[in-house]
């Protein structure tokens, strides 16, 4: 009775091992199914990107932070899941040759900085840039041309997310690297240009630009910390 006793103890023993190996095993390999809380950023990332900016760029815009787009900044990337998450930190990782930084609105497909699109769709960024209003770089300044619009104000904003392996910081100087030559093309007057439909313009209309950049981020804590930043541009063109 003794032997069965110390047998059936034993076999308990391995049971109990195989068990907690087990659920260590699944521990490990488990994928969390939503991101932690969205991180919104301090202040202070317009007077950041602005520091990047070349002399000509930072005397074409004024940048000071605006609270308004970081509130709808936060409030968006609530949208963003971890299957984005780690579609994108993937598709960053796998190919050397992919921008660590990448410009979105709602049809964009993850690019690598040779020009050539990847099947990485866009994912919850679509959402994002939705409720955002945001668009593409080249939209954006697009819409900022005096021969687009010329008599009237114009806000575009612009949305790039970022690997979240670089701090908020050094996000918005890789953003502010994106679109340093853009601005610096700003026109700050409409002299001499020519007008919406042909000849000289003689208008004397003068634009002024002002920037504000936030930031927002979400990690999945549990899966190595992988994670992503949202860094949100906007610029508006009063006419004066």
């Amino acid at each position: 009775m003794k032997l069965k006793k110390i047998v059936s103890l034993a076999l308990a023993g391995v049971m109990a091992m195989s068990m907690l190996a087990g659920c260590a095993e699944a521990n490990a390999n488990s994928v969390p199914t939503t991101p932690s809380t969205p991180v919104a950023t301090e202040g202070g990332k317009s007077e950041v990107f602005n520091s990047r900016l070349s002399s000509l760029a930072q005397y074409k815009i004024n940048m000071s932070d605006d609270a308004d787009l970081s509130a709808d900044l936060n409030t968006a990337i609530e949208n963003l899941g971890s299957a984005t998450i780690i579609d994108f930190t993937t598709a960053i990782r796998a190919a050397s040759n992919i921008r660590t930084v990448v410009n979105f609105d709602t049809s964009y497909f993850l690019m690598n900085n040779m020009g050539i699109f990847n099947n990485v769709p866009a994912g919850d960024l679509s959402v994002i840039a939705g409720e955002m209003g945001a668009v593409s770089q080249s939209t954006a300044f697009a819409q900022l041309v005096p021969a687009y619009n010329e008599f009237d104000d114009e806000t575009v904003v612009m949305l790039y997310a970022v690997d979240g392996t670089l701090s908020a910081d050094a996000a918005v100087k890789q953003v502010a690297d994106e679109v340093n030559w853009e601005i610096e093309q700003l026109r700050i007057d409409d002299d001499n240009s020519a007008d919406i439909n042909e000849g000289v313009d003689a208008t004397t209309l003068h634009y002024e630009y002002n920037g504000s950049v936030s930031v927002a981020s979400r990690y999945l804590e549990a899966n190595h910390g992988i994670g992503m930043h949202i860094v949100a541009v906007q610029i508006t063109r009063t006419v004066a």
